[in-house]
């Protein structure tokens, strides 16, 4: 019988490459656990291997293998889950010769039974975890030197994976993060999403080495709604890498679909935000420190499919986060300076561009002649391919090419390839989509043959992980666009083929064209939001279905957020919603929750044009409008700039300057004192002439009281030349209902003998639903969340409005504003339950009844409604369509070259004018029964009988037929559109 023989160990305290840092163990169940190798920079670790041995009988448990360089740290982490705790257990570093190197132990001494350290008695380190430390904690080596035996381990200490440790240093190689560091405290590395499940998610904060971080914290934001959702406290002194790392699972993937930001925030001990920085967009926070602060993007972002083992980064040179810029993803560094970062201002290490400088070049043509894979068995009938996962073979002809011209090209980095010969199957696609950044470019009309895995990417089945490429056939005649039309329910069967719609589609929505290119097209014109025109249970359902039906979205075909040029667009040309699209040929396919086209032929457009303002009459002229965050404090929930306020207030002052109205009921306004009224009154005046408007004043006590404590308020003005505002402030309704939302904020004038009262009023918004229960749970897509709340608020309003009455001594009240509630919801029956008439209904058509649009549904949100006394001095009413109809890359805040100073997009909510008469008018009629479909004006799909007529449904745009197909749809629950939105507070 033949003895193993150990292998050589190399003498301990003369090597260069060794154990550095260990954590096996802490209070609770063991997070964290990692090994820490150092060796001098430029080492290839690659061959060698950490062998993991339990004392209890010797026996090795685990190898983990090292690979790559090691960086300017000098140091590699390797996380490894399930280090045994001790009572000994041990490490062996072994080298690419299978001699060990260092074979170490902790809690005890032991001999190796087997595997590579076989007989080797184990060096116990003289420092243990004794289970109750709390997380983040390690054993370290200490000292200054250049091999193992100048350091010694210590311990328990603050950990400092991929650093080098508290009081070591390396007198050659090794991490020197140069002769100044950081000033200040900053966010320096984050990670939060990643291919598969997330996997060490984690935040890096950096600051000079001793900085005490007690007492600050990291509070993580949720873009959908603003609020916080975890906050991390921080604890202990910096180490000398000038890094710290907080891991941090369960951070948000800016909503899962690229389509909603989420931020965090880093605050000192006094409270004080000191950045507040978001990925994937920008918000607003609600709730915590930062709220009403809007958050920096840092303008880069992991879409679902980064690696593991990226993050991104601040790069560049210098001391403070104002020297640096976001970069990434990029290899993670966290515990260590970036790899493309510098804190002494000297040359920035390290080769940021993440991709190589050239594409491969095509295989061996012969390949063609294999066996492949026919594209319809790996698409299959359903939504997942029934090969999910395994390396197939496949040919067919390049039918879209996304590859852009150059490597980094914003493009979406593949192709499209249809199969040559079709099966007979209807239920099958014949078409997939080539994810391969680096394959040799193709062009439409090769033919390919290539070797890669089977893979879903956001519901969209997708050849990657290629292997092997070859190009078979030059200008091949490409298949037949397949024919489709909206509204279409069966779209899976056409996953990745080329595919034609031959009739005029509408632009309904623009809202993403700036940020990723994006624009929602429909048939038979523009979606109407469902609870505008139905009621939940009475037709709402069916439109919801119908409006996934009739809609497609058009993308661009490059994958990115805010590239120049914008798609589809110019400063000098808008595309409203509106605009039409004769006929469509691409690639269909599906990505983030939508349906969406690849065009693979330039779209023409036939422009809707931009609107001048109504001619309603009336002897005088009465607007509500919400503003949009007009704020005077500068880097909160407004403009950021000087130069930003100054291009908002132009574009806000264009719009109140061309409606000219009496009196304005305007929301969205700053809470500061009537500051930001005064001063917005001041633009005017500017414009219109001195004395020209007024403000009414806030009552004595304002922003202290229930409703009136918001970032935001409402304001009124006035015209003194027109109207005698009676008394001397506005009167203001304090109730616990509004709480969550604005004081109802009203004034009453007198004009030629005539008494009237407006009411501005900005009910809680349908965002923030993380934290609804009860009543105020979102029971329907659209209606949002807090409904009852707004109930609650409608039926207080509506006593206000009696209390109004008997103190004005006038009948003659009118109630405006953002009601955050679609015309067919609770809170608006209730208002008109109360003996309200809707001057949108009495006066408006009902193609033209919307302020708002909301994933491509229009809908009235800014409403006007009156008593009947005032309604029978109502002559007219209009929305001005300025705002929700334009991309908002025409906002103050847009790219450069797109601002203008005009009214057309100075918000997002179009305002609402109506024209008042003071002459002498006969008794009041009874009002229009809100409740019944069939009295004239009612433009509304069900009423309280929940039933819709055929007429009512042909006045949305919608088909009966369509109705039919839509209910499908939901069964399929494959086709809804893309995405909705958050609402806006």
């Amino acid at each position: 019988m033949m003895t193993a023989t150990p292998a050589a160990a190399v003498v301990t305290a003369d090597s260069p490459v060794f154990i550095n840092e260990i954590h096996y163990d802490d209070e609770g169940a063991d997070a964290g656990e990692f090994v820490e190798v150092a060796a001098p920079e430029g080492t290839d670790l690659t061959g060698w291997d950490l062998v993991f041995y339990n004392g209890n009988g010797g026996a090795a448990y685990d190898t983990e293998a090292l690979t790559g360089t090691v960086g300017a740290a000098g140091v590699v982490s390797l996380a490894v889950a399930g280090i045994q705790n001790g009572s000994p257990d041990g490490i062996a570093l072994v080298n690419p010769a299978d001699q060990v190197v260092e074979f170490l132990s902790y809690e005890g001494s032991f001999t190796a039974v087997g595997g590579v350290a076989d007989g080797l008695t184990s060096t116990d380190i003289g420092v243990a975890e004794a289970g109750n430390e709390p997380d983040g904690q390690s054993l370290q080596r200490t000292g200054t030197g250049t091999t193992a035996g100048d350091f010694a381990f210590t311990g328990p200490a603050a950990a400092s994976p991929g650093a080098v440790n508290a009081g070591q240093t390396f007198e050659n190689g090794g991490e020197d993060p140069g002769d100044a560091f950081p000033e200040g405290v900053f966010l320096n590395e984050f990670h939060y999403d990643n291919t598969g499940a997330d996997a060490d998610e984690q935040i890096e904060i950096a600051a000079a080495p001793g900085t005490d971080l007690t007492g600050w914290s990291v509070v993580l934001y949720n873009g959908n709604g603003g609020a916080a959702y975890s906050t991390v406290a921080l604890t202990g002194v910096v180490p000398e890498s000038a890094t710290v790392v907080i891991p941090t699972a369960g951070l948000q993937n800016g909503n899962g679909d690229a389509t909603e930001p989420d931020g965090i925030a880093l605050v000192d001990p006094e409270g004080t935000v000191t950045e507040f920085i978001s990925y994937e967009g920008s918000f607003t926070a609600s709730s915590g420190p930062a709220a009403g602060m809007t958050s920096t993007d840092v303008g880069v972002s992991e879409p679902g499919n980064t690696p593991v083992g990226q993050s991104l980064q601040r790069i560049g040179a210098g001391t403070s986060a104002e020297d640096y810029t976001w970069g990434g993803p990029f290899a993670s560094s966290f515990g260590a300076v970036n790899a493309c970062q510098s804190f002494d201002g000297s040359i920035v290490p390290g080769d940021c561009a993440g991709t190589p400088d050239e594409r491969r070049e095509f295989d061996d043509p012969a390949l063609c002649a294999a066996d492949a894979t026919p594209i319809n068995q790996v698409q299959g009938s359903g939504d997942v391919s029934p090969l999910l996962g395994d390396v197939v073979t496949i040919e067919g002809v390049v039918v879209g090419d996304f590859q852009g011209e150059e490597l980094d090209d914003p493009s979406l980095d593949g192709f499209f390839v249809q199969e040559l010969t079709p099966d007979a199957d209807a239920a099958t696609s014949e078409g997939v989509f080539v994810y391969d950044p680096m394959a040799p470019q193709v062009e439409v009309g090769d033919v390919v043959h290539l070797t890669g895995t089977v893979d879903e990417f956001f519901g969209a089945t997708q050849i990657d992980e290629v292997s092997a490429l070859s190009l078979c056939a030059e200008g091949t005649a490409l298949p037949v666009p397949v024919p489709l039309a909206l509204p279409e329910t069966e779209r899976e069967p056409y996953e990745g083929m080329l595919v034609e719609f031959a009739q005029d589609l509408t632009v309904t929505e623009t809202y993403n064209v700036g940020r990723f290119g994006e624009i929602l097209l429909s048939a038979d014109g523009v979606l109407l939001e469902p609870t505008d025109v139905a009621d939940v249970g009475g037709g709402a359902e069916e439109l919801l279905a119908e409006n996934a039906a009739r809609s497609i979205l058009l993308d661009d075909g490059r994958d990115g957020e805010d590239l120049q040029p914008v798609a589809y667009l110019t400063p000098e040309q808008t595309i409203r919603r509106g605009s039409t699209v004769p006929a469509l040929t691409g690639v269909l396919t599906y990505g983030f929750n939508a349906w969406r086209i690849q065009p693979t032929e330039v779209v023409d457009f036939e422009h809707a044009p931009r609107p001048v303002v109504p001619e309603i009459g009336g002897d005088l002229r009465i607007s509500s409008f919400n503003v949009l965050n007009y704020f005077t404090t500068l880097g909160s929930r407004g403009a950021q700039t000087p130069e930003d306020f100054e291009q908002q207030e132009a574009k806000i002052v264009e719009a109140l300057t061309a409606i000219d109205a009496d009196v304005f009921v305007l929301q969205e306004i700053e809470n500061n004192d009537g500051l930001a009224a005064d001063t917005l009154v001041a633009a005017l005046n500017e414009v219109a002439g001195a004395g020209t408007w007024a403000t009414v004043e806030n009552p004595e006590g304002y922003g202290t009281q229930v409703g009136t404590t918001d970032v935001i308020t409402n304001a009124i003005l006035y015209k003194p030349a027109a109207v005698d505002l009676i008394g001397d402030t506005a009167t203001v309704l304090i109730d616990e209902a509004f709480v969550n939302a604005r004081a109802p904020y009203a004034a009453t004038f007198e004009a030629e003998g005539v008494t009237f009262t407006v009411v501005g009023n900005h009910f809680k918004s349908k965002g923030g639903c993380d934290e609804a229960t009860g009543d105020n749970v979102e029971q329907f897509p659209g209606a949002g969340c807090y409904n009852g709340d707004r109930i609650e608020q409608a039926n207080a309003l509506a006593g206000f409005v009696e209390e109004l009455q008997t103190d004005s001594g006038s009948e003659n009240v009118i109630v405006l504003g953002d009601l955050n509630s679609y015309s067919a919801e609770d809170p608006i029956d209730a208002l008109l339950d109360a003996g309200l008439v809707n001057q949108l209904v009495e006066h408006v058509d009902p193609a033209d009844r919307y302020t708002y649009v909301f994933s491509g549904e229009q809908g009235v949100l800014d409403h006007a409604l009156a008593t009947p006394e005032a309604s029978e001095r109502i002559s007219d009413a209009a929305v001005w369509h300025i705002n929700a109809d334009e991309p908002r890359l025409f906002e103050y805040s847009g790219p450069e070259g797109f601002f203008e100073e005009d009214p057309y997009r100075a918000s997002d909510h179009d305002p609402v004018l109506l024209a008042f008469e003071l002459g002498e008018i006969d008794e009041p009629s009874e009002p229009t029964d809100p409740t019944d479909p069939e009295e004239p004006g009612n433009g509304g799909v069900g009423g309280d009988d929940d039933e819709a007529s055929e007429d009512d449904l042909a006045a949305t745009g919608a088909d009966i037929t369509a109705i039919w197909f839509g209910l499908l749809l939901l069964v399929a629950g494959g086709a809804l559109i893309l995405r909705r939105r958050s609402a806006k507070a």
